[in-house]
């Protein structure tokens, strides 16, 4: 059995309900996974997805279905400037440097 916060695939999802119990579940439509970022949606990159709990008929909690979180967005790596701005000031050079 698959530990807490563990990913697991497969092609036959008989062995999926089989090893995870009732914590199966479909991969999300519209959504890639990969090992540095984890699970983020193809038509919303920028924002984060909530896992939200499912419940069975009989009210006990068995997986997580996900919804993109619109309010919250995922940090870039590199920030965006607007064309304001003054680049020149990152750099020092003294005069005659530049050819």
């Amino acid at each position: 059995m698959p530990k807490a916060q563990c990913l697991v695939l497969s092609d036959d999802p008989h062995v999926l309900k089989e090893g995870c119990g009732k914590s199966f579940a479909p991969f999300p439509r519209g959504c890639f996974f990969y090992t540095s970022g984890g699970l983020h949606s193809f038509e919303h990159p920028l924002n984060k997805l909530m896992p939200m709990p499912r419940v069975d008929s009989k009210g006990q909690m068995c997986g997580a279905n996900f919804k993109v979180d619109v309010f919250t967005r995922i940090q870039t790596s590199m920030p965006r400037v607007g064309s304001e701005a003054n680049w020149a000031k990152d750099f020092l050079y003294e005069e005659g440097q530049l050819g």
